[in-house]
C-alpha cells in the first residue's frame, strides 16, 4: 500500500518573538499542499484546517447595515428565528436555566450571567456583565457569544454581543409584525418608538428596510438621544424624522394616533405607554411591539390598557415564550394575564393573522423577553457570513 503525504517547509523570521539577547528567532514552518492520501477504501486527509474567528461588535454592525435588505430578512432572517423557536417549543430544556452571580473581585458591582444553549444544530454559551458601574461609564451590557460545532464542541467563533443581542431582538419582533402587516403593502406606514438606544434603532431600522415608512417618530425622556438615534437612523434613510420628549403628552398622543407601528424599548418602571395614547377607538389595525420590561417589577405599557383589552377578555398577546414572559415580563405578571392568553409566534398557523389578536380597538400586542436560542442562530449565520479576525488551528 502506497502513503503519499505531499508537505513542504520553510524557515522565515518570526518578528512576533524576537529576543534582544539572541536576534529574531526563526520559525520553522509545514505547509500542507492539500493532497489526500488513500488506504484502502478510506480517503484521509493527514490534516484538517480548523479557523476560529473573532467578530468584533463593529465588523457585526457594518456586516448589518451592508446587506440587510427585504429578502435576506424575509427569506433568512425570520426563518432562521421562528425555526429557533419553534425548536425551543419542543423541548426547552435544550436552554438550560442561566447561571447569574454576582462578582467577586474587590470594588465591583458587577453580575455575570452564564447562560448555554444545546439545541440540535445550534450550540453556544452567551456571558454577559453589566453593573451600576457600567450604566455610569456609558458602557451597558458587554457580553460575548462563543458559537461551538455542534459536534465536536471545537470553538467557531466568539462574537461580541452587543449588537447581535439588540438585533436579535427586533427581529423577533419583526417575524410578529410581518403577520400583522403584509411586508408588500404598498402604503405608507408611519413608526413610533418609545426609546432611543440600540433596540430601538434596530427595530425601527428593520421596519425601514421591510415597509414604505413615511415618518418616524422618536419619544425619550431625554430629547438630546431622541435627536441622537434621530441622527444615526439619518445616515441611513431619508424619511422624515421627529424627536420628541416624553412629557409632551399632547405631541405623543396625537402621533400615537398617526403611527401605524408602534415599538416599547424602554425598560421602564412606570407604564409610560399610557392608556390614552394607545386605548382610543379607531378601527384601524396597529401594532405594538414591547421588549422594554425584562423584570417582574418593570411596567412599560399602561396597566389599565391591558385590563381593559386583554385580561378579562378573548384577544391574545404575541409572544416568543409563554413561560418566560410569564415570570419575567412586569405587564404580563402585574396585570395578571392568563398563560391562555397568550401565544408563542412560533406556533401561528400560516395565513392570515387570526382575529383573537385583534383588540376591540385594531391593536395587536406583542410582548418579546428575548431567547439565547436567537442569540446563538444569529451569531452562528454571521460566524459563516462575516470575515473577522480568523485564527487557525485554534
Amino acid at each position: 500500500m502506497q502513503i503519499n503525504i505531499h508537505l513542504f517547509s520553510t524557515i522565515t523570521p518570526f518578528p512576533a518573538c524576537f529576543n534582544s539577547s539572541i536576534g529574531p528567532i526563526l520559525c520553522l514552518t509545514t505547509h500542507y499542499t492539500g493532497q489526500i492520501f488513500t488506504t484502502g477504501q478510506t480517503t484521509l486527509s493527514p490534516f484538517k484546517r480548523r479557523l476560529m474567528k473573532v467578530i468584533s461588535d463593529s465588523q457585526v454592525f457594518e456586516y448589518l447595515v451592508k446587506n440587510l435588505n427585504k429578502t435576506l430578512l424575509v427569506q433568512s432572517q425570520i426563518p432562521l428565528i421562528i425555526d429557533a423557536l419553534k425548536t425551543y417549543q419542543k423541548d426547552p430544556s435544550y436552554v438550560p436555566e442561566r447561571t447569574v452571580a454576582v462578582s467577586n473581585t474587590e470594588r465591583s458591582d458587577s453580575t455575570h450571567l452564564f447562560m448555554p444553549c444545546i439545541l440540535p444544530n445550534n450550540v453556544g454559551l452567551k456571558v454577559v456583565t453589566g453593573g451600576p458601574t457600567n450604566t455610569q461609564k456609558g458602557l451597558g451590557f458587554q457580553g460575548v457569544i462563543n458559537v461551538l460545532d455542534e459536534y465536536s464542541g471545537e470553538l467557531k467563533a466568539v462574537v461580541n454581543a452587543k449588537t447581535v443581542t439588540a438585533y436579535r431582538t427586533a427581529l423577533a419582533t419583526i417575524s410578529a409584525l410581518v403577520r400583522v402587516i403584509d411586508v408588500e403593502l404598498d402604503e405608507p406606514v408611519e413608526v413610533l418608538v418609545f426609546g432611543a438606544g440600540p433596540q430601538a434603532f434596530w427595530h425601527v431600522y428593520l421596519a425601514m428596510k421591510l415597509y414604505n415608512v413615511r415618518a418616524i417618530t422618536i419619544v425619550s425622556r431625554s430629547l438630546r438621544s431622541a435627536e441622537r438615534l434621530v441622527s444615526d437612523l439619518s445616515e441611513h434613510f431619508s424619511a422624515t424624522m421627529r424627536p420628541v420628549k416624553l412629557e409632551d403628552n399632547e405631541s405623543v398622543a396625537q402621533l400615537v394616533s398617526t403611527s401605524d407601528i408602534i415599538f416599547g424599548c424602554t425598560p421602564s418602571t412606570d407604564g409610560i405607554i399610557r392608556k390614552e395614547f394607545i386605548g382610543r377607538e379607531r378601527g384601524v389595525r396597529k401594532f405594538l411591539g414591547l421588549i422594554g420590561s425584562y423584570k417582574p417589577h418593570m411596567c412599560e405599557v399602561d396597566l389599565e390598557f391591558l385590563n381593559e383589552y386583554y385580561k378579562d377578555c378573548d384577544t391574545n398577546i404575541l409572544c416568543d415564550s409563554k413561560s418566560l414572559c410569564l415570570a419575567e415580563a412586569g405587564e404580563i405578571i402585574q396585570c395578571g394575564i392568563d398563560s391562555r392568553r397568550l401565544t408563542p409566534i412560533a406556533d401561528l398557523p400560516a395565513g392570515l393573522l387570526p382575529e383573537k389578536f385583534i383588540a376591540k380597538n385594531g391593536m395587536v400586542l406583542c410582548k418579546m423577553v428575548g431567547l439565547l436560542a436567537e442569540d446563538i442562530v444569529i451569531a452562528k449565520f454571521l460566524s459563516q457570513n462575516v470575515d473577522g479576525i480568523s485564527i487557525p488551528n485554534f
